[in-house]
Parts: C-alpha cells; sequence; structure tokens
C-alpha cells in the first residue's frame, strides 16, 4: 500500500483507504470553501484587486499559521487519527456558522469603510485585519491537518518525503475537484450557502469516521531522535540510500520551496491575466483554469513521491529549475497563438458548451501541465532533503512536514502579492510569465553555486544560466496586444477563420494597453472610431456605444423628481457621466473599480471632457456596490452600467440584493437606471434580472436601443416630464450630441420607450425565482449561451409587449402612432428586417 507506515505494525487497509479518503475529500472542501468565502467577501468588501488579493493573502496566512500549530500537535505523540477528526469537524461547524457570522461583520466593514475609503494604506489595512478575523479560525484549522496526518501516517522522518509527498499530492487532486465541482456542480444548481452546508457536513462526516475508525491507534512519542537503526542501514539497498540528501545544506530545500511557491503564483496571476482575455471572464473560465493547475501540481507531487527520492541531489534539484525555467520561456510564446486557435475551433458557433469547456480545459493543461508538474514535484523532493538533513535528524514527521508547508506557503503569499501589485501592473502578464522563468533560472543558478565541490564547469555553467534569466524579460516578449485583445471568446461568430482575423485587427491600432486589476486597451479604426476594451471585450466606443451611452445618462432626468445629486457606477469611457453633467446637477459621482479604466477614459476626452474638468464631477476607484452599501449618502439617480451580468465581479451588481441595497441610497422620487444587454443572453435569464428589479421596485420602464435595454425603476410611480424633455431639446450641448444619434425631435426619443410596468409585469409572470448573491442563477447559466448565435426571441418578446404599452403624454406631437413611425428610422439602423418594421406600423395604426 502506498501509504503503509514503516513502522513494524502496517496500516491495515481498511484505514489506508479511510485516511486517502479523508485527505481527498478533505481538500475537496478546503477549495470550495476558498471559493464561496471568496466570493461572499467579495459581495462585503468588493471585487477590486486589492480587496480580493487581501483575502487570498489572509488566507494563505491562515493555512501557515495552522501548520505551525499542527506540528506542536503532532508531538505530543497520543492518538493522531482522532485529533485530524476533531480538527475536520471544528473546520465543518464552523463553516455552518460562516454566513451568520459574516453578516455581523458587514456593518462593521461599513462603518470602516465610510471613513477610511480615500485612504487604500488605511482601508487595505482594516480590510486585512477584518479578513484575519473572520478566517484566522478555519484556514488555521485547515493548515493544521498535514502535519497531524503526515505524523500519524509515518512516525519514520526519515521516509517522510515518499507518504506526505502522496499524501499532499492526494489533497491537491481533492482540491482540483472541489475546484471543478463548486464552479460546475454545487454554486450553479444549489446556491452559495447549501455548497458550504455539504461542505461542512462532509467535514464533519470525515472527521467522525476517523474519531471511530483511527482511535484505538496510538502513536509514541516522537521527541527522541528518528535516525534509522544501524541493523537497518545493513539492508538498505542502492534505491533507498541517502545520496547525498544528508550533505545537502538545511537552508537550500528551504529556498527552493519559497521560490516554487513564489514562481506557481506568478504563474497562476499571469496565467489568469492572459487566458481570460481569450477564454473569457466567465466563472467556468476561471475554474478550468485553476483546475488544471492544481491537477499539475497534484500529477508532480505524487510522481516524485513514487519515483524521484533516490535521485535528490543538488545537482538534479537544479536540473528540475532549469527545466522549469526553459519551459516556462517555451510555452509563454505559444498563448499569443492563442486567439488564433480559438477561432479556428469555435469560430462557426456549432459547439456545444461543454465541448468548448472541454477544449479549454485541455487547453489549459497542455499549456501548465509541465511546470505545475515540476512545481508540484519540488514539495517531497525538499521535504526529502528536510527531514534526512543532519542538522535535523531529531525532528519529528510533523514537524518537518510543517516546515516545507510554511516555507511554501510564504513563498506564494509572496508572489501572489508582488504579481498582483506590482508586476503585472507595470510591465504586463507576459513578461511577469517570464520573469517566473528567470525567477526559476537563477535560483537553479543559486542552488549550483550554494553546494560544494565547486568546478570550474559548474561555475561557468551557473553563470550562463543566470545570464539567461536577466535578459529573458527584455528579450523574450512575443504578444501581438492587439489581437490578444481582440475579445475571441465573445467575437469569433464573426470570423469564419484565422485569416480573417488577422484581417480584421489590422484596421485597428492599439493607442492605450494596460494590465491591473483588469486588461484594458483603446483601439482605434482606420476611420477614427475608438474602442474601449476591457478583458477583450468593448465596453464603449466612440462610434456604435453611443445611443447607449447618452441614453443612461439622459433618460433618468425625464423621470427623478430632482436632479441635484447623481452616481454613475462604471466609469467606462465617460461619455455617460459627462452626459450627466449636462444636465442641472450639483454633483456626478462616478465609480469605477478598475484604474486602468479611468486613465484609458482620457483617450475620449473628446465627448467626455466634462467628467475631468467640471467641479461637480468626482471620479473614484472603487467597487461601487460597496460604495452604496457602506455611505449613508442617498442619491437622486443612480445609474448602473457595468459589463455584461455573466462576467464574474460584475455579475453582483445584477441581483436582487444589489438592486435593494440601490433602492435604499435613493431619495424620495429618486430613480435607478438599469443597463441590460440581452445579446448572448437566455430569455429566461433576461426576464430572471428584471423580476429580480421588479422585487425591489414597484414601478418599472423599459426602454430599449438595438440589444440594449435600460430598466427605469423607482419606489414610486413613474411619469415623463415633459418640460424637462422639451428643455433636453432645448439645451444646445444636448441637442447636438442628439443629433449626432440622429434624435431630431422629443417624438424620435421617446420612440425608444417600449414597456410600461403592467406590460413589463405580464411578461416576467412565469419567472418564480430570483438572482440573488447566494444564488447567481445568470451569473453561472449565462456563459453557456455565450458563443451561441444571437437570437432574436427577447426583441420580439419586447415588440410584442409593446403594443399594450401606454404612455401618458397630453403633447399630440408624442402621442404612440408618433412614436412608431420614429422606430422605423432606427430599425433600419439596428438592421431589423423590413417585414418586421412594416408589421409593427401595421399594428401600431390598428
Amino acid at each position: 500500500m502506498i501509504l503503509q507506515r514503516s513502522s513494524s505494525t502496517a496500516l491495515p487497509t481498511s484505514r489506508i483507504i479511510v485516511l486517502i479518503l479523508a485527505f481527498l475529500l478533505s481538500g475537496m472542501c478546503a477549495l470550495a470553501y476558498q471559493v464561496v468565502w471568496a466570493r461572499m467577501l467579495s459581495l462585503v468588501f468588493g471585487s477590486t484587486n486589492q480587496a480580493i488579493s487581501t483575502v487570498l493573502a489572509v488566507f494563505m496566512l491562515g493555512l501557515a499559521l495552522g501548520s505551525h500549530a499542527g506540528a506542536k500537535l503532532s508531538r505530543r505523540g497520543k492518538n493522531l487519527g482522532i485529533i485530524y477528526g476533531w480538527l475536520e469537524i471544528a473546520l465543518g461547524c464552523y463553516a455552518l456558522a460562516f454566513p451568520f457570522i459574516l453578516s455581523n461583520m458587514e456593518p462593521i466593514h461599513a462603518a470602516i469603510f465610510s471613513a477610511s475609503y480615500d485612504s487604500q494604506l488605511s482601508l487595505a489595512l482594516y480590510r486585512f485585519l477584518i479578513a484575519l478575523v473572520l478566517l484566522i479560525i478555519p484556514t488555521s484549522l485547515m493548515g493544521a491537518t498535514l502535519p497531524v496526518l503526515a505524523q500519524y501516517i509515518e512516525k519514520d522522518a526519515g521516509k517522510a518525503g515518499s507518504r506526505i509527498g502522496i499524501l499532499y499530492a492526494i489533497n491537491t487532486f481533492g482540491a482540483a475537484l472541489g475546484s471543478f465541482s463548486s464552479a460546475f456542480l454545487a454554486i450553479p444548481y444549489y446556491g452559495l450557502n447549501w455548497t458550504i452546508y455539504f461542505a461542512a457536513i462532509l467535514n464533519v462526516m470525515v472527521g467522525l469516521a476517523c474519531i471511530f475508525l483511527l482511535r484505538d491507534t496510538f502513536m509514541e512519542s516522537a521527541e527522541k531522535p528518528l535516525a534509522t537503526s544501524n541493523k537497518k542501514k545493513k539492508v538498505e539497498t542502492r534505491k533507498d540510500r541517502l545520496d547525498d540528501a544528508a550533505l545537502i545544506p538545511f537552508a537550500l530545500p528551504i529556498f527552493i520551496l519559497f521560490l516554487i511557491g513564489t514562481i506557481g503564483m506568478l504563474l497562476e496571476n499571469a496565467w489568469s491575466h492572459a487566458l481570460v482575455l481569450v477564454f473569457g471572464t466567465s466563472v467556468y473560465a476561471f475554474s478550468t483554469m485553476l483546475t488544471a493547475y492544481l491537477i499539475g501540481l497534484s500529477a508532480g507531487c505524487y510522481f516524485a513521491a513514487r519515483y524521484l527520492l533516490p535521485y535528490c541531489s543538488t545537482r538534479f534539484l537544479a536540473g528540475l529549475l532549469i527545466l522549469d525555467g526553459l519551459t516556462i520561456l517555451a510555452i509563454t510564446p505559444v498563448i499569443g497563438f492563442l486567439p488564433a486557435w480559438f477561432v479556428t475551433i469555435f469560430g462557426d458557433m456549432q459547439a456545444q458548451w461543454h465541448m468548448v469547456v472541454a477544449k479549454e480545459f485541455l487547453a489549459c493543461a497542455a499549456l501548465m501541465f509541465l511546470p505545475t508538474f515540476i512545481g508540484g514535484a519540488t514539495f517531497p523532493l525538499c521535504l526529502h532533503i528536510i527531514t534526512r538533513s543532519r542538522q535535523n535528524q531529531s525532528v519529528s514527521t510533523g514537524v518537518s512536514t510543517s516546515i516545507a508547508y510554511i516555507w511554501n506557503t510564504a513563498g506564494s503569499i509572496c508572489g501572489a502579492l508582488v504579481a498582483g501589485f506590482i508586476i503585472i501592473p507595470l510591465v504586463g502578464s507576459e513578461r511577469c510569465l517570464i520573469i517566473a522563468a528567470s525567477l526559476a533560472l537563477g535560483g537553479a543558478a543559486v542552488v549550483l553555486l550554494g553546494t560544494k565541490p565547486q568546478t570550474s564547469f559548474r561555475k561557468v555553467f551557473a553563470g550562463f544560466i543566470f545570464l539567461i534569466a536577466l535578459t529573458a524579460p527584455v528579450f523574450f516578449t512575443t504578444w501581438d496586444a492587439t489581437k490578444m485583445n481582440s475579445g475571441v471568446y465573445v467575437y469569433s461568430k464573426f470570423f469564419d477563420s484565422e485569416s480573417a482575423l488577422e484581417r480584421e485587427m489590422k484596421n485597428y491600432d492599439l493607442i492605450f494597453y494596460k494590465e491591473g486589476s483588469a486588461s484594458v486597451a483603446v483601439l482605434e479604426s482606420s476611420l477614427g472610431h475608438r474602442f474601449l476594451r476591457v478583458n477583450g471585450k468593448t465596453d464603449g466606443s466612440s462610434e456604435g456605444d453611443n445611443t447607449t451611452q447618452m441614453l443612461l445618462g439622459y433618460l433618468p432626468y425625464l423621470y427623478a423628481r430632482n436632479t441635484a445629486d447623481a452616481l454613475v457606477i462604471g466609469l467606462g469611457t465617460g461619455i455617460t457621466s459627462a452626459c450627466v453633467l449636462d444636465l442641472p446637477v450639483n454633483s456626478v459621482e462616478s465609480i469605477e473599480i478598475s484604474p486602468e479604466v479611468v486613465e484609458a477614459a482620457g483617450f475620449f476626452s473628446a465627448l467626455n471632457d466634462r467628467v475631468f474638468n467640471d467641479p461637480r464631477s468626482t471620479i473614484r476607484i472603487l467597487d461601487g456596490r460597496t460604495w452604496l452599501s457602506s455611505m449613508p449618502k442617498k442619491y437622486d439617480m443612480i445609474i448602473s452600467e457595468p459589463s455584461n451580468p455573466w462576467q464574474t465581479g460584475n455579475a453582483n451588481l445584477f441581483t436582487a440584493d444589489f438592486f435593494r441595497i440601490a433602492g435604499n441610497k435613493l431619495n424620495e422620487g429618486g430613480i435607478l437606471c438599469q443597463w441590460i444587454p440581452y445579446y448572448n443572453m437566455d430569455s429566461s435569464h433576461f426576464k430572471l434580472i428584471i423580476k429580480s428589479l421588479q422585487s425591489v421596485f414597484p414601478y418599472v420602464h423599459l426602454w430599449m436601443s438595438g440589444t440594449d435595454t435600460f430598466l427605469l425603476s423607482s419606489m414610486q410611480p413613474l411619469e415623463i416630464n415633459v418640460e424637462r424633455l422639451s428643455h433636453l431639446f432645448e439645451t444646445s450641448d444636448v441637442r447636438k450630441k442628439f443629433e449626432d444619434m440622429h434624435i431630431n425631435t422629443p417624438g424620435s426619443l421617446l420612440s425608444f420607450y417600449y414597456l410600461d410596468n403592467n406590460s413589463l409585469q405580464t411578461m416576467t409572470l412565469g419567472i418564480t425565482s430570483l438572482n440573488t448573491d447566494s444564488f447567481p442563477v445568470v451569473e453561472f447559466h449565462s456563459p453557456k449561451f455565450l458563443l451561441g448565435p444571437n437570437r432574436p426571441d427577447i426583441f420580439f418578446d419586447i415588440l410584442e409587449a409593446s403594443y399594450a404599452s401606454s404612455l401618458r403624454i397630453s403633447d399630440s406631437e408624442l402621442d404612440t402612432n408618433a412614436r412608431y413611425l420614429h422606430r422605423r428610422n432606427f430599425y433600419s439602423h439596428w438592421r431589423i428586417p423590413d417585414r418586421v418594421t412594416e408589421e409593427m406600423l401595421r399594428r401600431s395604426l390598428n
């Protein structure tokens, strides 16, 4: 048996099976917790890069501290099987209580946020402390399980590298299962809370099984030296000998574990930033990448523990680091060809969703497997050296395992923070990958130069490797940033071949590109039109999206009782905020989560100059939802225009919970204007968002422009102010913008009005559930329709319902028939078939 102990009495097969299942399920539950807790905390802290990095750092810090505590527990020499069982039970119990604990922490965070939002350092510190309070107990329990179970399985520290390496591989594979099952099964069909409950119950069951099945096995005290006996040494085969593991300096495996942890997180962050440009920002894209990453780590750990320990030496470790660095350098240019590959595979729009995910997983696995395999292999190799080091002969298995785990985790914390806050924002994800390769090569040179005996060849070779490490970040970049930002995961349907993609992207110049919390680009076409792209997808432009961006700014003005204070969530190009500033308002606050987007908005100055120069305008780089939920201020108009609801991070701005927060922050007679696109969306999901909005606001009107809809919502009855409607066309700046959109009269503006409150309620009668924070149906199910053809069913549903909608305006020039006649002009621009336009006119006149 692979986990059989080296003591005279082997563990029974039944207990080996229990241990394997226990640590497999433990890893699965731990990753599920990480996914769900991170999502829950993002609803409180926000989805900013700083908030996410803070949660991740606290999570890993807790694992490291827990591992240290677990090492102390393992030295007691008592029944470690029972201790392990109680750790699992305690973790499950805390998980069950987590939603309640978090809900009580929200008011504390809100108070702190409102007092410190303008100081990034103070806010980061407070969030770190809150996250520490929330996560330190469960993550410490998770971290403590490995050294405790390690000591239980293998009391001979000299053989820990093999058996504990296999144990760690099983746990990591369980984490891969947790990543997959939480994103693809548990959350989509049962929601966040039930995912926690499932994992918690599983933890408790594992704990109880260990308490009852492992209760009669007691370990001897590990305080005495665990050196191998003379008699045993005599019968060792060459394969089992120490080689030079005992001669390697104790600091060397510590250095390598820290380095590999750092490299691993640099790779994970950079791959995530790069691959979302190809696979998209849906929850499934992230889960696919994480699952492939963890499987590579698990496979490397298992293979090394089973087959590579006899060859462990400084030369072997240096060779692995060199292979790691060269592999990263070799596969990084391949990522630059992925947009063309994506178009070739999925450009015909015929692929089923599960086939899309499967092929994306295979692509991720092909790219990540060898670097992650090598990263995983270093853990048992370094643990083997630590346990056999002459400086560490008297240390128990649990303590040795803890040492290895802590230093590897410390490197991971360092890598995550450095990648997210320094390297990627400064030099981008491609150079981040190359820097990771350079660290591997540089680490290999250090290993070669730091051990004896030294030879001239070794020094020269180490110097050569170090030279490659220094020059690689300068000379090894190959990606075409324009092609990488082509947004193939959304737009591949428009390209029938790789050559078509090449021809299309040659029509654009990249005038701005920066990576950070997102990859943000500004492209300029040969006609001079500019497009803002976030993670490859167009989120605004100076042509094409103008009507949507401007209507979002002007429509709330027609309904709001007062117009003193306005809030715009999602700056984008800044055009919407600039339109609000055309109105008689006292203040306009624009909340943008990405500092890169704010910088990119400067390239649309011809259309948004007011946003940066008007004293009434304030731009805040914060999470819009966190701002609304935490600040006591109320508004007369709230305009929400995030990116699409299927995108992770933006999805929480399309839930009933967010609409409730927004409703509470409106003054009496205030208006929420919510942008909802219906392209690439199933009709049921579109109606689900509207139903969620109706669950908060009793009065809702729908306006539509092309494939974009605008939901004007209020707690009081909605009525268009005719005087303000006229005022818009009397204001020269506004009238000029309307004319650019071919809106020449108040009647043509009202042609964008479609559904009144009663028609919308009729339209959503069959919808019985809501899109909520705890059950985010749209985020998890709408990506399945992303690559399919645009379906006109939502448009026809809205058009059909519009015939029964009324608009109570006394002016005869603005009556219903006039609105329908004006629509004809826009339908030709929207490429609506003539037969549809003729049928609409016939029905409206009758």
